[in-house]
Formats: C-alpha cells, sequence, structure tokens
C-alpha cells in the first residue's frame, strides 16, 4: 500500500520534480561587542483592540547610540501571549532598524494587557519595551472561575454558567471541549446557559479547564476555570491534563526520515548546534531569588526535596488560566513535603498588590519570590533557549527532574513522587525541542529582515542548514521552507516545485503530507493557491491514512470546498468529525462545516502583510488530471 502511494506520488509530480538551483552560502554575520546604548521606540508600545486568539503585529525602532556596533542576543516577554523579535547582525553605531511585536490575546475579554520584552544586549545590558492592549468584550461570562464540590459531596448538584451576547451578536454554542458540560440550545441567540455535571467532571480525571467553543465571529471559544475542592478525608488524586511529553517517550516512535536536503546531494553551510544547558538531567544550581513576599524562604536545595519553580506574571492571562492546575499540585504534593515556589519579575509592590486579593492569594498556598533583574530567569528558563510563562520546573538535590506547563506536569509529578521517574528517558527529546526552539527564534528574526530587504535566499539557506543539523525535525524545516517561498517570499513556481520533491520524499509521513496541503490551501499569505497540487496531497494523505485519520479527512475537505465543490467538502468534513475523538477539535469542524454548508465555496483569500493591499488569491495552472481522480473518496 505504502510503496502504491509512493509510485503513485511520483507519477502525479514527475514534471515538477527538477531541483532547484542550489545558491551560494551567505557569508556569516560579523558580531561585534556591543556598546550598551540601545535605544526601543516607542517605550510602550500600543497594540490597540484586541480580540481573543487573533495576533496582532507591530514594530518597534532599535537604534544604537553608541559608537561602537550592538549586538542583541535575546529578547523575552514576560508572558507567552506577547513574542519578540530580534535582528541578527549587528547595529552599526547611529543607526536604527525595526524589529516586530506580536501580540496574541488569550480568550479571556474585557482586560487590559500590560506586558514587558526585555532585550539582552551582547555584553550584559538590559533595555525594556511595554506593551499594551485591550481585549474586547464581545460575551460575558457569569463567572470565568467555578469551585468544584468537595470529594465527599455524593450527589453534587449541577452548575450553570450563562453567557451573554455583550456586543449584540447573536451566537450558537457549537460544543465544549469536555463532556462534562451541556448547552441549553444549538440556536442562535444573544443569551445561551451551560450546565456543568459534577459527576461526569470526576469521571474525566476533573479537568481544571472548561473550553466553551462558538460561531461568534470575534469569540470562538470561551474559557471557564475550575478549582478543586478535596476533602480532608478523600483521596488525593493528580489534576487533570493532557498526555504529557513523558507519555509520548513511552510509545515507540516512528524511524527517522533523512532531510530532502541530503537525499539531493546538496552540502549546505554547516549549521553551528548550541547545546542548551538545562534539560531533564541536567545540574543546576540554586536559583537567584530576590525577596519573599509570601511563605518560605528557600535559598538552597534542601536535601533529597523536589522543588517546584513557577515562573508567572500578575498580568499573564495564561497563568491565571493554569492558575487552578497549579493549585491542585501544590496541595497535593506540598502535602507530600514538597517546596513550591512562584517567582515573577515584577516588583514588589506589585506582586503584593495582586496577593492582597484573597481569591489570587487563595490560588497560590506557597512561597512567592521577586526576581530583580531576570536572574532566576536567565538560570533556569533562557538556558531551555525558550522563555515561557507559566512553566514549572521540578529540581531535586539540584538535579532538573521536569519542566513544562502546569497542565502537562499530573504524570511526571505522579511518577516522580512514586520513585519511577527517569529524567534520562526524556532528555533526547528535551535537547531536540531546545535546539528546535532556538533555531525557530534564528528564522523568525530572519525572516523580519527579508520583508524589508527582499533577500530570501539566505533564509531558504538556513532552513536546509538546519534540517541537516536537525535530522529529527528536518521535515519542520523544509516544510517551512516550502511554505515561506510559496507564502512571502513570494516565488510560487520554484516554492511549489520544491514542494513536489517535497511529497515524494515525504510520501510515508503522513502529517507532512497534511501539512503541505494545508499550507497550500489554507497559508494567509499565499498569493498563488496550486488547487490541484493541494487536492492530490490531501487525497493522498487520507489514502495513507486508509481513510481513518480525522486531520488527512478534514484536510480534504478543505481541499473539496477550495475547488468550488461544496456537496465533497461536506461529505468529508461529515467523516472527519465523525473520526475525531478529541471534543475541541470536534467542535472547532462542525463550526467549519457550518461555513461549508451556507457561505460560497472557493479559496481561502490572501492576505497581505500590513500596509499593503488586499486580495483574492489566484489559482496556479491546473496539474493534468491523473489517474483516479473523481467525486468522493
Amino acid at each position: 500500500m505504502l510503496r502504491t502511494i509512493a509510485l503513485s506520488l511520483l507519477a502525479l509530480l514527475a514534471p515538477a520534480l527538477a531541483a532547484c538551483d542550489a545558491s551560494t552560502a551567505a557569508s556569516p554575520r560579523a558580531e561585534q561587542p556591543a556598546a550598551n546604548a540601545l535605544r526601543v521606540e516607542p517605550e510602550t508600545l500600543d497594540m490597540g483592540d484586541l480580540v481573543p486568539e487573533v495576533p496582532v503585529v507591530k514594530r518597534v525602532k532599535l537604534t544604537n547610540t553608541g559608537s561602537k556596533p550592538l549586538t542583541i542576543t535575546n529578547a523575552v516577554a514576560d508572558c507567552s501571549c506577547t513574542t519578540p523579535t530580534w535582528p541578527s547582525g549587528p547595529i552599526a553605531p547611529g543607526a536604527t532598524v525595526e524589529t516586530d511585536i506580536t501580540m496574541k490575546a488569550g480568550p479571556k475579554q474585557g482586560v487590559t494587557l500590560t506586558k514587558r520584552v526585555t532585550f539582552t544586549v551582547e555584553g550584559g545590558e538590559l533595555a525594556f519595551l511595554n506593551v499594551v492592549g485591550k481585549v474586547g468584550l464581545f460575551i460575558e461570562l457569569s463567572s470565568d472561575m467555578l469551585r468544584a464540590p468537595a470529594d465527599d459531596v455524593v450527589a453534587p448538584a449541577p452548575e450553570t454558567v450563562t453567557m451573554r451576547g455583550a456586543d449584540g451578536t447573536p451566537f450558537k454554542v457549537v460544543g465544549f471541549d469536555q463532556a462534562i458540560a451541556t448547552a441549553d440550545n444549538g440556536e442562535s441567540a444573544l443569551n445561551h446557559t451551560a450546565t456543568i455535571d459534577w459527576l461526569k467532571w470526576r469521571e474525566l480525571k476533573k479537568p481544571t479547564k472548561l473550553t466553551i467553543i462558538t460561531d461568534h465571529p470575534k469569540t470562538p471559544q470561551l474559557q471557564v476555570s475550575i478549582r478543586r475542592t478535596v476533602s480532608q478525608t478523600a483521596a488525593a488524586q493528580p489534576a487533570g491534563g493532557p498526555p504529557t511529553t513523558a507519555a509520548a517517550n513511552a510509545a515507540p516512535k516512528a524511524p527517522v526520515i533523512p532531510p530532502l536536503t541530503t537525499a539531493l546531494g546538496k552540502k549546505p553551510r554547516a549549521y553551528k548546534l548550541v547545546m542548551p544547558g538545562v534539560y531533564p538531567g541536567a545540574r543546576v544550581v540554586f536559583p537567584p531569588l530576590g525577596a519573599f513576599v509570601r511563605g518560605e524562604a528557600i535559598r538552597a536545595f534542601p536535601a533529597g526535596t523536589v522543588v517546584v519553580f513557577e515562573f508567572f506574571s500578575t498580568t499573564c492571562g495564561h497563568c491565571k488560566e493554569a492558575g487552578p492546575a497549579l493549585e491542585a499540585l501544590s496541595r497535593e504534593y506540598g502535602a507530600k513535603g514538597w517546596k513550591f515556589i512562584s517567582v515573577t519579575a515584577e516588583d514588589e509592590a506589585k506582586a503584593k498588590a495582586y496577593f492582597d486579593d484573597p481569591a489570587n492569594a487563595e490560588m497560590y498556598p506557597h512561597a512567592i519570590a521577586l526576581d530583580p533583574g531576570s536572574k532566576a530567569q536567565k538560570a533556569l528558563q533562557d538556558p531551555t533557549f525558550e522563555v515561557k510563562n507559566p512553566r514549572l520546573f521540578a529540581v531535586r538535590d539540584g538535579v532538573v527532574l521536569w519542566f513544562g506547563h502546569p497542565d502537562a506536569a499530573a504524570e511526571p509529578f505522579a511518577k516522580i513522587a512514586a520513585g519511577t521517574w527517569d529524567p534520562s528517558a526524556i532528555r533526547a527529546e528535551f535537547i531536540t525541542n531546545a535546539l528546535t526552539a532556538r533555531a525557530r527564534s534564528q528564522t523568525n528574526n530572519l525572516v523580519t529582515q527579508c520583508e524589508k530587504d527582499g533577500k530570501w535566499q539566505e533564509l531558504l539557506d538556513l532552513f536546509e542548514s538546519i534540517a541537516v543539523g536537525i535530522p529529527e525535525r528536518a521535515s519542520t524545516f523544509e516544510l517551512q521552507r516550502y511554505g515561506t517561498m510559496i507564502g512571502p517570499a513570494d516565488m510560487s513556481e520554484a516554492g511549489y516545485a520544491y514542494g513536489r520533491q517535497l511529497a515524494v520524499h515525504y510520501a510515508r509521513d503522513i502529517a507532512s503530507l497534511r501539512t503541505l496541503a494545508r499550507t497550500a490551501l489554507n497559508s494567509p499569505r499565499v498569493k498563488v493557491r496550486d488547487l490541484e497540487f493541494a487536492f492530490a496531497i490531501a487525497r493522498a494523505a487520507d489514502q495513507l491514512g486508509n481513510g481513518q485519520d480525522a486531520r488527512a479527512a478534514e484536510i480534504l475537505a478543505l481541499a473539496y470546498f477550495s475547488r468550488g465543490d461544496r456537496d465533497n467538502a461536506i461529505l468529508h468534513q461529515e467523516r472527519a468529525i465523525g473520526l475525531q475523538t478529541d471534543a475541541k477539535l470536534k467542535a472547532q469542524w462542525e463550526a467549519q462545516l457550518n461555513k461549508y454548508r451556507t457561505t460560497e465555496p472557493g479559496p481561502v483569500p490572501y492576505t497581505p502583510p500590513p500596509g499593503a493591499a488586499a486580495g483574492t488569491p489566484a489559482s496556479a495552472p491546473a496539474t493534468p488530471p491523473q489517474g483516479g481522480e473523481g467525486e468522493g473518496n
């Protein structure tokens, strides 16, 4: 079967298999000592009115006011909702460059976001940027935080959450990501009620979040946090959450497919790998913490005791969403002797004011420490090549056991407590993730420069170098190269030729085939959509999955809709929904199905970069029909 699919793809794509010309590698950028004179303008960047889950990108100016070249080595925000970029090369004396700042508000509405970006200059100087934005109120919840009944309540009464269309737009409740709630009706209205069944909540291992899916154009998701109430006599249970990396690590892994770059005989410039300093199994010193505003002040690792550091910000919406999960972990494992310390880089007055609110104080039943100068962040977060809030680090006797989001901590924490956790089992995976994060930062920063100067070849060469340097993630970066070529680089002919090469090379990798098709069909920056190529790849992915892969079926439905075939789009979207087991995705796909039924079929519109004119994407010249193409699956 796999051989047949690979041969079919080869026959389909043979006319365009000519390899793109290898380009001369760009010379490395010079690194110069910093002059400690970085000026960021404006000092406060106003992102304006925000819509939940919709990213807004604006630019700031970085000026070197010194007499020597200045190099920025890193830029991090105090919340994962804000993503900065920075120039990859040195800034000349007196020169000014621009860089992008992206803010993507979480599901919480009617709030003002205030974040801080820290730029680190080679040599140690820090420069700061404040980023603000106001999230509109479109659907008002009666409560976004519920307290679950205690474990010893045998028959807890259901609880309701009401939703009101604050902007006057009628909406439907499409579904929920957890099968613990039901909606009052499926009609479009200004007011709805969701009923939470606490017995089902217990059966599903007590999730700490409930996502409500709607068809409101500006509020596709609402989120309700659920705090656990554990009785003194009830047995403790780990907080619910998605499967962790550790679980995936235990499953059999598919063999790594070598990069297409290598298969084509290319020898790109060697990619310099810089190993992370913090990973499971690494030894670390106790991070330098400032004053403790609450709880026991701990300055060293107590022998044999697990210490959990949480990095957070009082203005971080994602941190507040994760609060119930953190609280459950802190209470459960704190009772076992573990030490929890939440760490914030904010000033003392701001932190104290936040915890003066009893609701906030109750959700953090452990120590709170300040991190002046972000020294603790530099000790634990920065060496992983990613800075995320909220994020937990579990350390015992100076050895890092695990780190990640509070929602993913249930399984590793339970195994650590049981004495069955082996950090070396996930070491390689975490290191690869760190290398990938660093490489993505490099490519993202270079995209900003390329969009200004139009010199895309250096970025395309870098993608190939990374693919060879990190073979475990080769397909990720080669697919990004393809997406860049048919998207912002506006190299559609060469890009689709490269995409055809990727399709043949990764013919047995269903995830790569899905990405190839989806990029051509749905990436907003693609001007020319080769619908026949995307359709052929979508069908190949569906066949590779024997018609049982939900995501492949969903992409095939999009391919049909983009070609103007509403009936087959509906047919395959319904099949995808039937195959999908994730309640949240199922609800989103049901909303998409409604669009297929009610809107005019056609390709996804092209979205220009800021300042450019909008338009409808063109269609690439049709690929000649191949044997077996027809209606249905």
